[in-house]
């Protein structure tokens, strides 16, 4: 992976991971990531070649890219609980649902 990819992959996830920034908060700023790179791309005064533009396309805008790309998108089961005495009750299925 370009480590122009990498990088804000990494940031992002730190945000989300350490300062608890929420699932929007770290989509936004992987847009302003994006636009930032494609502004440097254009600055230089050089016209988007396939490279930059196939880097802009594979580039992240939503943490769930970034966790299913690092891998760590988990399965989880919902429980249900009793606020009454607190136990919890496995999910059961009907109709498939």
């Amino acid at each position: 992976m370009a480590p122009v990819l990498l990088v804000p992959m990494i940031i992002v996830m730190a945000l989300a991971a350490f300062h608890r920034v929420s699932h929007s908060g770290c989509n936004s700023t992987l847009k302003a990531l994006k636009d930032g790179l494609r502004l440097s791309f254009t600055l230089d005064g050089t016209e988007m070649n396939a490279r930059k533009t196939t880097l802009l396309e594979a580039f992240p805008v939503d943490l769930r890219t970034v966790k299913n790309r690092f891998r760590l998108d988990a399965d989880t089961t919902t429980y249900a609980a009793c606020p009454d005495c607190d136990e919890i009750f496995a999910p059961t299925m009907k109709n498939g649902i």
